[in-house]
């Protein structure tokens, strides 16, 4: 957080680990303090790991600074083993369950 008189600027702030460079994702910009929720401008004031996280999976923020999305995620799938070409005329349901939130495309 950066505050300027009665202006205030959030932001992530990602460090590669290679070359130590780091790039700004801006969160707020320009903003009143008092425009921000009493809570939110809480947890970021105390640089909350879990909302650091909501905002660098927010696609709509991502998008806004124009960031190139590529997740490279770590799963796990649970349940009983599904061949998807066997029997191609069964149903499947598949649930996807994340706490972030992202648009994950089912055909890629």
């Amino acid at each position: 957080m950066n505050t300027n008189k009665q202006k205030m600027d959030v932001w992530l702030i990602y460090k590669y680990n290679q070359c130590d460079s780091t790039w700004n994702v801006t969160i707020f910009s320009r903003i009143n303090p008092v425009d921000i929720d009493k809570s939110l401008f809480d947890k970021l004031s105390r640089n909350d790991k879990e909302t650091a996280w909501k905002y660098a999976f927010d696609m709509e923020t991502l998008r806004s600074n124009q960031a190139e999305v590529i997740f490279n995620i770590d799963y796990i799938a649970e349940g009983e083993n599904i061949d998807f070409y066997k029997n191609l005329s069964e149903e499947i349901f598949i649930n996807i369950e994340s706490q972030y939130s992202f648009n994950l495309r089912l055909d890629k």
